[in-house]
């Protein structure tokens, strides 16, 4: 695997290298003060057998003078090495306490550096495709791009570090021998039917954490972490850690779950877009932390069910909790804390940094895996998502958005009439919402168009083959935006936008079908440069 950090040798080299230079200066120093010593202990014996603490002084060498790390004062007491002054008193030679501060201070950092440098060994980011041909900026977005190390805990039963990326701006944490209290964590249940829910207030189901939410065993540390780090929500998550470097904390625990466990928080659980960008800081931390091992899942947010609950669960296996399910304190021997899709690789505020990302490897290995759990072992999923099985290309068309009605075509059937009269595809016309979620990645895996609406759902292209096209239909008020344009290049796809002409009085728009339908010709027979 390659190492998490490519500056790992030339840190250790920089160490070794300073040990040395350090070994050095105190041989040197040390010739240098006996010989001076020597000198001042000769002209002393010659004299008058009276000697100043000028004089001493001046026989030292420039670095060993007053206000240097060494200095002289009066004493009774017979030092080490006494020299009588004038008056009768005693010089001694002896450190200063300053000098010992420093020293004390470079040993810590040293032991810092050694620490993060075996962190830095210990923690890989997961593969990367042996043929890499993207520039640094999408390795680091998409791949090994957490760089810097936030010690929130540490200790010798446990701890709790978390890792920053400056170019997407989130942040991943690890934590071994937590235990996490739900008592602690002000949050609605989750996973109720949203039925039984209508009304509540969505502020209560995202989470706000008290002091002692997460409790471990280690010490705190005693220079504070920068918040923004791990801004929005992982330093509020951070900042409930409470510490007994005692062991109180685990000695409590009669059972430990010892697999690996991730942590996400949702803002929106129901919006494909939103939960793309989770799905994939997900596969990523478990990929880069937990070494692609079954893992299980905690919610820390409370919401209800919803329609891409499936997925989360084909994505990490079964073992889908919410925190509150917890009744009591329950111990995690790793716990991974995943960032949020805002502040992640597939966030549409980091999409102006990645425009030359194409045909990502990473992207294109979280798409395959996650096609691959979303229709393992079943047959029906398995021959819509085979594109190889067909006699003509399948086009997928999305045309509306139930819960937007500004987003129905006023001439639909006319639009559904024209595309059925193409004889060289075959032409599925699919209500978003008539669609399971494993059904709808499974056609979108097959078909070699998409058609759709400026709408969430389109972010299923990530979904598809690379020489997918991707159709959208775009109104005016969302003309330049390139995200779908974004995911279609990920995966090696192309996007094509037909503009929608202003809505009439009825805030309905009206679409020419030979535009559509000349697009859709133009997507069959060209194909896109891989």
């Amino acid at each position: 695997m390659e190492p998490r950090f490519s500056s790992v040798p030339r840190a250790e080299g920089r160490q070794n290298l300073k040990v040395l230079v350090r070994l050095g200066l105190i041989v040197l120093l040390g010739i240098v003060t006996l010989g001076s010593l020597i000198r001042a202990g000769t002209a002393w014996q010659s004299g008058d057998n009276t000697m100043s603490a000028v004089d001493v002084e001046k026989a030292l060498p420039s670095f060993l003078r007053s206000g240097s790390s060494w200095a002289f004062q009066d004493t009774s007491e017979v030092g080490v090495d006494d020299v009588n002054t004038e008056n009768g008193a005693s010089v001694q030679i002896e450190v200063h306490e300053a000098s010992l501060d420093r020293a004390q201070e470079e040993e810590e950092e040293d032991e810092r550096e050694m620490r993060e440098l075996e962190l830095a060994k210990r923690h890989d980011l997961w593969v990367e495709p042996k043929r890499l041909n993207v520039d640094e900026v999408c390795k680091r977005m998409f791949g090994n791009g957490y760089t810097n190390i936030v010690q929130i805990c540490n200790g010798e039963k446990a701890s709790m570090d978390c890792w920053y990326s400056p170019t997407s701006r989130g942040a991943v944490c690890e934590g071994s021998n937590l235990v996490v209290d739900p008592s602690l964590i002000a949050v609605a249940p989750g996973g109720e039917p949203a039925s039984s829910v209508s009304g509540r207030d969505e502020a209560a189901e995202i989470p706000v954490y008290k002091k002692g939410a997460l409790k471990m065993d280690c010490d705190l540390p005693k220079e504070a972490w920068d918040p923004e780090m791990l801004a929005p929500h992982l330093k509020l998550v951070m900042s409930s850690v409470a510490s007994d470097i005692k062991g109180a904390v685990t000695a409590q625990c009669t059972s430990w779950e010892e697999k690996p466990t991730l942590f996400v928080t949702r803002y929106e659980h129901a919006d494909v877009y939103s939960a793309v960008a989770d799905w994939y800081n997900t596969y990523q931390a478990q990929q880069q932390l937990a070494d692609g091992e079954d893992v299980n899942l905690v919610f820390l947010d409370g919401h209800p069910q919803g329609p891409l609950d499936e997925a989360w669960s084909s994505l990490v296996g079964k073992r889908v909790r919410h925190v509150k399910s917890f009744s009591s304190p329950t111990c995690f021997r790793k716990a991974i804390f995943v960032p949020v899709g805002a502040r992640g690789a597939l966030s549409v505020t980091n999409f102006h940094d990645v425009a030359s990302c194409k045909r990502v490897p990473q992207v294109r290995n979280f798409a395959n895996a996650f096609v691959d759990r979303i229709i393992a072992d079943d047959k029906a999923l398995t021959q819509l998502a085979d594109a190889s099985k067909r006699t003509k290309p399948l086009v997928l068309v999305f045309l509306r958005n139930p819960f937007r009605p500004a987003q129905v075509l006023k001439n639909e059937k006319e639009v559904i009439a024209s595309l059925r009269g193409l004889n060289f595809a075959d032409v599925r016309l699919e209500p978003f919402d008539g669609l399971s979620f494993r059904e709808c990645v499974a056609l979108v895996r097959g078909a070699q168009v998409i058609v759709g609406i400026h709408d969430a759902a389109l972010s299923f292209i990530l979904f598809g083959l690379p020489g997918t096209t991707l159709v959208e239909l775009q109104m005016p008020e969302y003309k330049g935006l390139s995200y779908y344009d974004r995911l279609s290049q990920f995966v090696g796809a192309a996007h094509r936008v037909v503009s929608l002409p202003p809505p009439e009085e009825d805030s309905l728009h009206q679409l020419p079908p030979a535009k559509l339908t000349t697009a859709i010709s133009d997507a069959v027979q060209v194909e896109v440069a891989i």
